[in-house]
């Protein structure tokens, strides 16, 4: 039986009431013709969901929207329709049911109480059929108030419509909170699926610096929304459902890098992949490390690239995105493309100095020190996972405490020719790349994703340029690094 928590209703929706667990039939649904329109029919539908016929209705129809402002006041002690006073307008009789005394069923809903035995759960009533919601379009007053309402539209202040989205799966969970997929259902036969984010107070010391940081957040997130970089997820909304801020964002087909870093995943590559393929995916793509699997040098440097022309999107417009880990690196399964996710750490570098989380085994030296988070903080965070893709492990384990996760970074890159193959170390570009994304000294640090990319002497489109040469670059490699994603699943 679906509960409240099963639906995530963004745009303000309302549920009241102790849940039953009754499993009767469900109460009939009374359509708002009026003069019948009634406050039980309010009721139910504000609980359950309103179909594009019934907000058609209501939208012209100053008693209906009377008594929807009533009833909302009454369920939760939201204000009414700013646009339409609220005024006192006789009750319609409640049409008469012999299974079940509607009257009792409303004064439940109304005054909080527990419902009666005969009434069905707030959200139980079924999705109507096609059938039955084109039956509904086709009647005699559905067309002439469709063009009543689009030719009024520009004379709308704001338009309103209530969304339901059933919490699918749990996709994620980390500190700030757990991540779902959904769906947004439109039109007849319209579905499309999509990411929320609950983000979690139990973070914060109470609820006014949760507050707080979500309004931060949300001057990130509207930079972040309007920035519309490929190589970043997109987002959708930023809203709030009764007091817990929800981010909605584009649902990424794909892994991200932490997922296929694990051994497991080329346990299953080689289960299921043909010889001859394999082969290919371990000359040119991916090959099992010391404690994970190692990104070669082609692929790693791409993946790279994509990050960086992703993060120059976010600097250009003054925002860090200080989490950047494996984790929050995708792989689209289709094509190889790579989206950088998760900007809930997102900061403002002219209006806050730090994130309020991050991770110490992938942030800056910086970062750990409590000094500041700047653009050049991601580029580190970003070296530190091209760093492992080549080595085949994690960089810093078992370290106890921030200073020493300080230490380690900064004799890291002491120890890239102890943590990396002998034909990597040679190759002095690739070297040089790396040593300049982690320099502890943010003086010898690259200054900007931008340079990092176009850096005459070590910069990633010379070693790019240095592959193009090899033919690394050729569409038979790029065929292999898409296939791997597809056969990965």
């Amino acid at each position: 039986m679906p509960d409240e928590r099963q639906y995530a209703h963004v745009t303000n929706a309302s549920s009241a009431g102790p849940q039953s667990s009754s499993a009767e039939k469900p109460y009939p649904r009374l359509r708002p013709d009026c003069p019948a329109a009634s406050k039980f029919f309010m009721v139910e539908a504000e609980l359950t969901g309103w179909t594009d016929n019934e907000r058609n209705h209501i939208a012209g129809c100053p008693h209906c929207r009377t008594y929807l402002g009533q009833v909302r006041q009454q369920l939760d002690g939201r204000p009414p329709y700013d646009t339409i006073p609220v005024g006192s307008v006789a009750e319609a009789t409640i049409p008469a049911d012999d299974s079940l005394d509607i009257s009792l069923v409303l004064a439940a809903a109304v005054l909080d109480t527990p419902r009666p035995a005969g009434a069905a759960p707030r959200h139980s009533r079924p999705r109507r059929s096609r059938q039955q919601r084109n039956s509904a379009r086709r009647a005699p007053d559905a067309y002439q108030t469709a063009v009543k309402l689009f030719d009024n539209l520009e004379l709308q202040e704001y338009l309103e419509w209530q969304g339901c989205y059933p919490l699918l799966d749990k996709v994620g969970c980390g500190g700030q909170g757990v991540v779902y997929r959904t769906l947004r259902r439109g039109a007849p036969g319209f579905e499309r699926p999509f990411a929320l984010k609950a983000f979690s107070p139990h973070v914060y010391a109470d609820f006014a610096a949760y507050e707080a940081a979500m309004e931060r957040m949300a001057h990130v997130l509207t930079v972040v929304a309007s920035t519309q970089d490929g190589n970043l997820v997109n987002i959708l909304s930023f809203d709030e459902w009764k007091g817990v801020s929800i981010l909605s964002m584009d649902l990424v087909d794909g892994y991200d890098l932490r997922r296929l870093l694990s051994l497991k995943m080329l346990e299953q590559l080689q289960k299921h992949a043909a010889a001859g393929f394999l082969d290919r995916i371990h000359k040119a793509v991916i090959k099992a490390g010391k404690t994970q699997a190692m990104v070669m040098p082609a692929v790693a440097v791409a993946i790279i690239r994509a990050c960086l022309a992703g993060l120059s999107a976010l600097h250009r417009r003054n925002i860090v995105h200080a989490d950047l880990k494996p984790s929050n690196i995708m792989m689209q399964r289709i094509g190889g493309g790579v989206k950088i996710i998760d900007l809930g750490s997102a900061i403002d570098c002219n209006q806050t100095l730090l994130p309020a989380q991050y991770t110490p085994e992938y942030a800056a030296p910086e970062v750990c020190e409590r000094r500041e988070c700047t653009p050049q903080s991601d580029l580190a965070s970003l070296g530190y996972v091209l760093i492992e893709m080549l080595a085949g492990q994690r960089l810093f384990t078992n370290q106890p405490g921030e200073p020493e996760y300080v230490q380690a970074k900064r004799d890291l890159p002491h120890r890239l020719t102890q943590l990396l193959p002998d034909e990597y170390v040679q190759n002095k570009l690739l070297m040089a790349f790396c040593r300049r994304m982690i320099h502890p000294d943010l003086g010898e640090r690259f200054q900007s994703a931008a340079e990092a990319e176009e850096h005459a002497e070590c910069g990633a489109f010379q070693y790019w340029r240095q592959l193009a040469k090899a033919g690394m670059d050729s569409p038979s490699f790029f065929g292999s690094f898409g296939r791997w994603l597809e056969w990965v699943r």
